[in-house]
């Protein structure tokens, strides 16, 4: 008898999801939050190659920010327009 063990799920872009970190990697530097957000997008796709969750990267960044992972208020202002997420309105905790 042999022991069967899973496999982690594999972790693959698509092209669109490729495409935009070339571009963010050409224009943030250009930004005055920039380095801070290449410094988060890198920690970003760290943390979604390690981690179990079979979600794509999409649903991963977006709940990633929203869960309060950036440091920065400049730089989570920029990653929550890049992912198209609506900042949380005035007064939550």
């Amino acid at each position: 008898m042999t022991n069967v063990t899973a496999l982690a799920p594999r972790k693959s872009m698509t092209q669109p999801e490729r495409k935009l970190l070339q571009v963010l990697a050409q224009e943030l530097p250009n930004l005055p939050a920039g380095p801070t957000v290449m410094a988060c997008l890198l920690q970003l796709v760290a943390s979604w190659m390690g981690s179990p969750s079979p979600l794509g990267f999409e649903a991963f960044a977006k709940s990633w920010v929203q869960q309060g992972n950036v440091k920065g208020g400049a730089a989570e202002t920029l990653l929550r327009d890049v992912l198209g997420i609506t900042p949380p309105p005035k007064g939550a905790a």
